[in-house]
């Protein structure tokens, strides 16, 4: 995880880096200061000259005030330049030079680094000229040091100048990765946010038409205290059987959910559901006969063994959608036929991907035992947020599911309305398509996936 940037100081904090920055200049320049008296003195013999000892005195003066001025001149930028023509005569102030050229190269400027330099050589010359007046000696090494001063001030200013650009590509580096860091956190917000969209859609495509099945024999259940023992019994196994299914896609969802390394070992207890593949679009229709529903299944292009080839994606959308489509059509059409076709679209161009279409077909209106179940107009849709249903009309149809006369009021279907939402997000996922429309006699789905994805 990134390390952001430092807090900036407390002035408390400034103020003492600002104290100690001037202590150590103070206290360096002074042992300067200390060997250059040591050698001036020696150098001058006995008596000591007046001008020696006047120099030696505006050093130290010089100095301490440089030295003092040079920490509260810290974030002062271009102004530590006033320090500069201050502390080039003086050996005391050696120290307070020191730290104004790096100061003033970690400015990164070309212009205020010329006029540091060309403050140090002009008051260097007039240091010199002034001595000359009093030792005609100090002329022999103008020619020398001047070039030396020059060199050392060049350096100093480089080495600020490498510091500040050191400490800018670390703060744009700190700077990337804190960006590198947000953009991680929001793709793994996203993604979470996709992973409870799907986790949503999984639910309502395997438990809540379960659910929806079990709540409406319950109901039918609750007001029907004439019904024959056999037909109780069969409902009831119904019911068993739809609380068995809902607890078996419950068991595969949460298995998808689990992360487990491959070569791990599976938890103890907890049988790894597979995934939907091509067997079992028989075995879900099987399962729907079983039920009393009237489902054909017609092949066209396309075979269960070409279909068990296809990507796992594919076959897992197929079953869920066509189980959202029997379940839609017990709902609104109990009894009635219902035709399933799967048929692979070659395209007619030879650039056009090759499709899987899944069709699904049941009428409007279905009799059974006597009574008419009458199914919740679908309007034409391929794209709105939800389809509403006549809750009156679902009523009639949980009352027709049993082929008794109801004594009762039948309980209307729990719903959320976004089974065919789900089944157009599942195809827009695997870059296919949804689209359903009705006539006055019956309902069409029908659903193009690409065979590769």
């Amino acid at each position: 995880m990134p390390t952001g940037p430092a807090s900036p100081p407390t002035a408390s904090h400034r103020r003492g880096r600002a104290l100690l920055t001037s202590l150590a200049c103070l206290l360096l320049g002074a042992g300067c200061w200390f060997i250059s008296a040591g050698i001036a003195l020696d150098e001058a013999g006995t008596p000591v000259p007046q001008h020696v000892s006047a120099v030696l005195v505006l050093d130290a003066l010089t100095g301490i005030a440089a030295a003092v001025s040079i920490g509260p001149l810290r974030r002062a930028g271009a102004w530590n330049l006033v320090l500069i023509p201050l502390s080039v005569p003086s050996s005391w102030a050696l120290p307070a030079f020191i730290v104004a050229a790096v100061r003033i190269g970690r400015l990164r400027d070309l212009r205020t680094d010329t006029a540091a330099v060309a403050l140090t050589l002009a008051a260097w010359l007039i240091y010199s000229l002034v001595m000359v007046q009093f030792d005609g000696s100090f002329a022999d090494t103008l020619g020398v040091e001047a070039p030396i001063l020059v060199v050392i001030t060049v350096s100093l200013l480089l080495w600020g100048r490498v510091r500040s650009t050191r400490a800018a590509l670390i703060d744009s580096l700190r700077a990337q990765a804190d960006a590198s860091h947000r953009e991680q956190a929001a793709e793994v917000q996203r993604v979470l946010a996709e992973e409870r969209v799907a986790l949503a859609r999984d639910m309502h495509d395997g438990l809540s038409h379960h659910l929806s099945l079990i709540s409406m024999h319950a109901g039918a259940l609750a007001y029907r205290d004439d019904l024959p023992p056999d037909r109780v019994r069969e409902v009831g196994q119904t019911l068993r059987d739809s609380a068995a299914s809902a607890h078996a896609d419950l068991r595969q969802l949460l298995l998808s959910l689990r992360e487990q390394p491959d070569d791990a070992d599976p938890t103890p207890g907890l049988d790894a559901a597979p995934l939907a593949d091509a067997a079992s679009l028989d075995a879900l229709i099987a399962r729907e006969r079983d039920r009393g529903a009237d489902v054909c299944i017609v092949w066209e292009r396309i075979t269960l063994t070409e279909l068990e080839q296809a990507p796992r994606p594919l076959t897992v959308a197929l079953e869920r959608i066509l189980a959202e489509s029997l379940v839609n059509a017990r709902k609104h059409a109990p009894g009635a036929p219902v035709t399933v076709t799967l048929a692979r679209d070659t395209g007619r161009r030879k650039d056009t991907a090759a499709e899987v279409v899944l069709r699904v077909t049941n009428p409007l209106t279905a009799r059974s035992g006597g009574h008419t179940a009458l199914s919740a107009p679908l309007p034409s849709h391929s794209g709105d947020r939800g389809v509403l249903r006549d809750q009156r009309t679902a009523s009639a149809a949980v009352a027709a599911s049993v082929p008794l006369a109801a004594s009762g009021p039948a309980t209307a279907p729990t719903g959320t309305h976004l089974g065919l939402t789900g089944v157009e997000e599942r195809a827009r996922l695997l870059g296919g398509s949804a689209r359903w429309a009705h006539t006055a006699d019956d309902f069409t789905l029908e659903v193009r996936l690409p065979w590769h994805r």
